[in-house]
């Protein structure tokens, strides 16, 4: 896919549609603390602490750089020579879902958590250390055995025993 670039550090151009109307002089150099001052100032917002204006221009750039890297991926995937207006339109969809499937309410969690803890846990094993089971194809447990046909062998037709589990050791109380 399309390897988007970082964020962009700083913003300075024109307001954008609709600046006039909230007081920036369009085509003037707006700063981003003071863009997202006017949006807070236009929500209502009189205080906030010091760290909340540059947080939140963090995030705004953040989400357009994610927003236009998927538009961009968009507009590269129908193999369009540039990105569009309904790129970005369906990256903005694409979020506005995604945010909105992420959300897992508590009370959820809870029923979940309280069915899974329904099921008992198996018993501790008697012995001290744990040890793998033993699974027929695993690397580690031979899938053979050994014989002999010359019945002048010492061992004669005897065969080498698998390999086997163990004896349990007992664990004090």
């Amino acid at each position: 896919l399309h390897q988007c670039p970082p964020a962009p550090r700083a913003w300075a151009g024109p307001g954008g549609p609709g600046a006039a109307a909230r007081g920036m002089e369009v085509g003037a150099g707006v700063s981003d603390e003071e863009a997202v001052l006017a949006l807070l100032r236009a929500a209502g917002v009189e205080e906030f602490e010091k760290g909340v204006l540059s947080a939140l221009v963090e995030y705004a750039k953040r989400f357009t750089a994610e927003v236009l890297c998927d538009a961009a991926d968009y507009a590269g995937h129908r193999r369009a020579a540039s990105m569009g207006l309904e790129d970005v339109k369906l990256a903005l969809r694409e979020h506005a879902a995604q945010r909105s499937a992420a959300g897992t309410s508590r009370q959820n969690m809870k029923d979940w958590a309280d069915q899974v803890n329904r099921v008992p846990l198996p018993p501790v094993p008697p012995y001290a250390a744990p040890r793998a089971p033993v699974v027929p194809g695993l690397l580690c447990v031979r899938p053979y055995t050994l014989t002999t046909t010359d019945a002048a062998h010492p061992l004669g037709q005897a065969t080498a025993p698998a390999a086997a589990a163990p004896p349990p050791v007992a664990v004090p109380a």
